[in-house]
This record gives structure tokens, sequence and C-alpha cells, in this order.
């Protein structure tokens, strides 16, 4: 198959790979598809678990924590985004409900629905666009650092007091869990192969023009498509210039590079 590099732009020829291989980039490195060794279904089988226990992570207790046998206290992952808004900082408590349960949810069930569409053939409108924003939401779905943060919370608690781990906990655990599971799982190529196939090099005779353009989600070349035209397989906007490709980054750079002395100088958190 034909593949187009997202960060160099450019096109080669990608044999069938064997399981467990990958292959980079010849120009600048980058994975352009590494193969996984298990089937499509461990993927939807660990969303659909995740889907699956996320009500129960949010609802059932997580921590109880007894002060000298005095003060009682129960908490719960969804009760903890009010306390949060009302103690901390209302982004604090949005940011932590979109993602630890919002995003999350969404990204499984987005999952479960493109794998499950093409593994039954069911009808799914938009499959390659909702296959992107999956894609996309990975970076926001930090199940990971939610448990790493309640595993800091538990030995932070049970300093003064005795803390026991709840069902919720552990069911957060097994979410967090499943997750990663599931990214380890996936073969993204095989699956964007599946929504629309990528051009085939060997036999495809003429290359691609000078000036084709390349799908930066999906990497699909796209010979003679006009800038700003959305990829036919993703939905993702077509953009040739990279210097507006680039242009927020950059922004966002140059604003962070004065903030950053001023944060690490000043304090944080005055108890």
């Amino acid at each position: 198959m034909r593949i187009t590099c997202a960060d160099c732009g450019s096109t080669q020829v990608l044999p069938p790979l064997p399981p467990r291989s990958v292959a980079e980039c010849r120009r600048c490195d980058r994975v352009l598809d590494r193969r996984a060794s298990t089937h499509l279904g461990l993927a939807l089988a660990a969303a659909a678990a995740t889907l699956l226990l996320l009500p129960f992570a949010a609802f059932l207790p997580l921590l109880a924590s007894t002060i000298r046998y005095l003060v009682f206290d129960e908490s719960r992952l969804i009760s903890s985004v009010p306390v949060i808004y009302r103690q901390v900082w209302f982004p604090f408590a949005l940011g932590f409900l979109l993602f630890a349960l919002v995003f999350p949810a969404l990204r499984a069930a987005t999952l479960c629905a493109v794998l499950g569409s093409l593994r039954w053939g069911w009808p799914l409108r938009e499959r390659g666009r909702l296959f992107r924003w999956n894609q996309e939401m990975r970076i926001w779905s930090m199940t990971d650092v939610v448990v790493i943060a309640g595993v800091a919370t538990y030995f932070r608690a049970a300093a003064p007091a005795d803390v026991e781990v709840l069902p919720g906990a552990w069911c957060y655990v097994a979410v967090a869990a499943l997750a990663l599971a599931s990214d380890l799982a996936l073969d993204r190529r095989r699956v964007w192969n599946a929504i629309l196939p990528d051009a085939d090099g060997r036999r495809a005779a003429p290359p691609p023009p000078a000036r084709a353009a390349a799908c930066a989600v999906c990497e699909l070349t796209l010979p003679g498509l006009s800038r700003g035209a959305p990829c036919p397989r993703c939905g993702a906007r077509i953009e040739r210039d990279l210097v507006r490709g680039f242009l927020p980054s950059a922004v966002a750079l140059a604003a962070a590079v004065p903030l950053a002395l001023p944060a690490y100088e000043f304090a944080v958190i005055v108890n």
C-alpha cells in the first residue's frame, strides 16, 4: 500500500507486514504502520468492557476513610466533581469530569461502533470520521493519570486516617487497564484500510503527482485534491500550507516561553 508520511510528506510503498512489525518513514523515522499480533476483536471486547464498567466506577464508592473512629467519609468518582468545583476551581472540576469520565466513555463508545460495524457489516454513516474522533480523543482520555493520582491520594490520606479501597476504585483500575489493552491491541492501519483502502503501490502504475496532497490524520494519498477539501476517508480538512498548520503551535510556544520563569518562581498553592 502507498502511504504519504504526515510529517515530512514523503510518499512510499509499504509491503504487507508480518505480525509484531513496524514500518518507519525512510526520511523522518515516523511510524507509518504497526502491525499488531492480535485480532481487532480483542480491541472491540476491551472497549465494550470499558464502556460497561465505567458507570460502576463512577457511581460505586471509591474510598472510605475513618479518622480516630470519629469522622467517617466515603467518596465516589462522580461526587468528586462538585467537591472540586466548590473547593478548588471550576475549570479543574470540568477538566476532571471530561478527562476521567466523559472522554473515556465517548472513546470506548465510538470504538465499539466502528469496530462493530466492520466486524458484523453494520451500516454506519461517517465511520471514518468517528474513528478520527476516537483517535483525537486518545490524548484527552486520561484514565491512567486518574489511577496514578488515586494511588497518590490513597497514600496521602492513609497517613492521618484509616483508608479502605472500595469497589468503585477497583472498577476504575480495571477501566484504565482495559483502555490500555484496547490501545495496544488496536491495529489502526488495518481499521483505516477497512474503512477505505490505501492505494496499492504495487499495482498503481503512475506515481502520484508532485503536488499530491496527503491527509495528516489517516495518511491517505490524495492526488489532485484541492486545498481545504475534506478527506474522503476520515473527513479531516486537507491543508497543503505547512506554515498555516504549524502556526497555532508556534503561537502557543511563543506565549508559553515568557510564562515559564514565573510559573517556576512563584508560589502555586498556599495552605
